[in-house]
């Protein structure tokens, strides 16, 4: 029996733009859960470019007692030639309280220090774009503080 491989190609970098001022829903059986919302954006790749349209959109995060802290994003893209797609994505991130500490502040941190992946999902593509739905995309570099993406 042979492997099954992965085979992935770029589709897009994203980038987002979310305001500071998150919504403190408090504690839940589950963790401290924060809703911060995705105000712009922009995507690029060399099929596929656009914007990320402002709200709906945001990242419903969730601080687990066990402190990993998990994402759910939900925006709507707009591509060049004014095409929609629905995209999400979830993911986690874990590492020691230091690596954490300066990731929130927006500091370069090496990878292989913490634990971060996500998986988006892109779906109700409204016109012709240049793959089949759902795709499924995923993380392939470390995030920053300051410029969440994909």
């Amino acid at each position: 029996m042979t492997e099954p491989t992965l085979r992935s190609s770029h589709l897009f970098t994203l980038s987002l733009t979310v305001d500071p001022n998150m919504t403190d829903v408090g504690e839940t059986p589950y963790g401290r859960r924060r809703i911060a919302a995705v105000t712009g954006g922009a995507f690029e790749g060399e099929e596929l470019k656009g914007t990320v349209l402002p709200s709906p959109g945001g990242d419903w995060l969730l601080l687990r007692r066990d402190g990993i802290l998990q994402l759910d994003v939900r925006i709507t893209l707009k591509t060049h030639d004014d095409h929609l797609i629905y995209m999400s994505y979830r993911g986690m991130r874990h590492g020691p309280a230091w690596v954490i500490e300066q990731l929130n502040k927006g500091e370069r941190v090496d990878p292989s220090q913490y634990y971060f992946r996500s998986t988006a999902v892109v779906r109700d593509v409204v016109g012709e774009v240049p793959f089949s739905e759902p795709h499924r995309l995923r993380r392939h570099r470390p995030p920053r503080a300051d410029r969440p993406d994909l």
